[in-house]
């Protein structure tokens, strides 16, 4: 599959949290839903989410009420906020740059494996006593 197409499929499907995050509010979400108003149902507004952390609740709201006509998410850790934005604005682009990442992981991992196998043998051939302990 190509990497344009994974990312496509993946931009095709509902959105979950992408990141587990302490103090995350998945647990929660059917005590949530009992404390929500149930005007909003039917009504639209704007839904904030000042501690969005991992999502759990954004994803939630987000599928569960189509009425919402936007999302504000903040939370303290920068770093955070702005791997939304880029999942949000560049999905395709992060998948490409992360199909690359990982390419790149297995080829050096496979580099050290070989290595160390080459290592491993030396040792047993110039040490064998050793290996009788």
């Amino acid at each position: 599959m190509l990497i344009k197409d994974k990312a496509r499929k993946v931009e095709n499907t509902q959105p979950k949290p992408f990141v587990k995050w302490a103090g995350g509010k998945s647990q929660l979400l059917s005590e949530i839903e009992l404390a929500i108003p149930v005007e909003l149902k039917s009504a639209e507004f704007v839904y904030i989410e000042p501690f969005v952390g991992g999502g759990a609740v954004l994803f939630w709201i987000l599928q569960k009420f189509p009425n919402i006509k936007k999302a504000v998410i903040n939370d303290i850790n920068t770093d955070l906020i702005n791997a939304f934005f880029v999942i949000r604005d560049n999905v395709g682009e992060l998948i490409e740059i992360l199909w690359l990442w990982e390419q790149e992981y297995h080829s050096l991992a496979e580099q050290i494996e070989v290595k160390n196998n080459i290592i491993i043998q030396n040792v047993k051939c110039l040490m064998p006593e050793m290996l009788l302990k």
